[in-house]
């Protein structure tokens, strides 16, 4: 064969290959194309059914968690005037004083003066009855009606309360009733998703849907001038809540007690884009000690200052030290009481407490809370910035002096 033959059936052959492969890659490219629009028809969906079941899902965990939410009235001894509520009083707006034509309403004074029927929320929180509202809800009672969302009605017996936290328990005689969980509140973080459960306007067991928008509130609706002993460290939520609310039950995507709504702030009375709720934690610190002491085991540092984050505080101590100190965060001791447990393990003015057994402190109500939540005989981490130095001090609280 000569080489002229050679070179043609070379040239032939790469022809032949260079054919085959275009056709190929024409091939698999269309397969693979085909194979990608499969998969993206299927992602969706599978998306359009994870929508559908996380949607029923829903549906199922608040279908129980509505039936363990139950309407109060508190017919109390208290009177007032036709148009002499108070409206300036925030719990006026949350609870709802009952409307004239209720067959319970006691009229006196030919029918000028009206005994209060306040109606409000509570959460079931056992099978046998136990239930947990706010202490604005039952103030003053002088017979506690709960009705269940099935309607059946019962007489409440109040077990106690907490006016530092307005948290209250009560009990009604029966057995094999729905009720929600108690979730961990220290693992709820902003943007989480949350539902409120409650009666408000009368309307039975309305549910509104939100996030987390802020934690550890103070907004001055518990503060006790006389021995500064609230404690305020609220979620702040979107979830609507509006009048009838107050003790309903706030939940997490699991069917799970959070917090109990609490307050809105709102100058009309109504919703105006977020509302307050007492975390899910405190309100098991509370009722576990009325239910097993007969009331509130609590727990006391004895200090007194200042969020130091404020721009204010924070120039004050720089000023009155002559010192330029760049912790922003923490709480700035000015005043240690005398045999307070503060005082006896080494806490002195001018000290920036930081964190709490570890956990980070912004503000006084955050060391409230965590405070609260011991009991006395507890101890306790405290680090503290001193003079320019990280110190920790170990802490045995002891009982809340009366």
């Amino acid at each position: 064969m000569n080489v002229k033959k050679i070179i043609f059936y070379i040239i032939i052959s790469n022809i032949i290959s260079s054919l085959i492969s275009v056709v190929a890659v024409k091939f698999f490219t269309k397969e693979e194309c085909s194979l990608s629009s499969d998969f993206l028809e299927s992602h969706k969906q599978n998306k359009f059914n994870y929508k559908n079941n996380q949607s029923l899902y829903f549906t199922n965990v608040l279908k129980h968690a509505v039936n363990s939410v139950v309407t109060i009235k508190n017919y109390t001894n208290d009177t007032y005037y036709n148009n002499q509520i108070d409206t300036n009083d925030l719990f006026n707006w949350f609870f709802k004083f009952s409307d004239t034509n209720d067959e319970d309403v006691v009229y006196n004074n030919k029918k000028q003066q009206i005994n209060q029927i306040i109606n409000g929320s509570g959460v079931i929180i056992s099978h046998n009855g136990y239930i947990v509202t706010n202490h604005h809800v039952i103030k003053n009672s002088k017979k506690i009606k709960v009705i269940l969302n099935n309607q059946r009605s019962y007489i409440a017996n109040l077990i106690g309360y907490d006016k530092n936290t307005d948290i209250a328990l009560i009990k009604i005689s029966e057995t094999r009733l729905p009720f929600i969980n108690f979730s961990n509140s220290d693992k709820v973080q902003v943007g989480d998703r949350v539902f409120a459960i409650g009666n408000p306007f009368d309307l039975n067991s309305t549910v509104t849907a939100g996030i987390i928008s802020a934690k550890n509130r103070n907004i001055g609706l518990l503060n006790n001038s006389t021995t500064n002993s609230s404690v305020e460290s609220f979620f702040q939520t979107d979830a609507a809540v509006n009048t009838g609310n107050s003790g309903g039950a706030l939940i997490n995507i699991y069917g799970e007690l959070i917090g109990i709504n609490t307050a809105i702030s709102s100058l009309s009375g109504n919703f105006i884009g977020y509302s307050f709720s007492t975390p899910s934690n405190l309100v098991l610190k509370v009722i576990k000690d009325i239910k097993f002491y007969g009331k509130i085991k609590r727990a006391f540092l004895g200090i007194k200052g200042l969020d130091y984050y404020k721009i204010n505080n924070y120039n004050l101590k720089n000023k009155l030290e002559n010192k330029n100190i760049k912790t922003k965060s923490g709480f700035l001791v000015l005043k240690v009481f005398n045999g307070s447990p503060a005082q006896k393990y080494g806490i002195k003015n001018g000290d920036i407490i930081s964190s709490v057994d570890n956990k980070y402190i912004n503000n006084f109500s955050e060391l409230l809370f965590i405070i609260y939540l011991k009991d006395p005989g507890d101890k306790i981490k405290v680090t503290i910035y001193r003079e320019g130095k990280i110190k920790n001090i170990n802490i045995k609280l002891k009982n809340f002096p009366i």
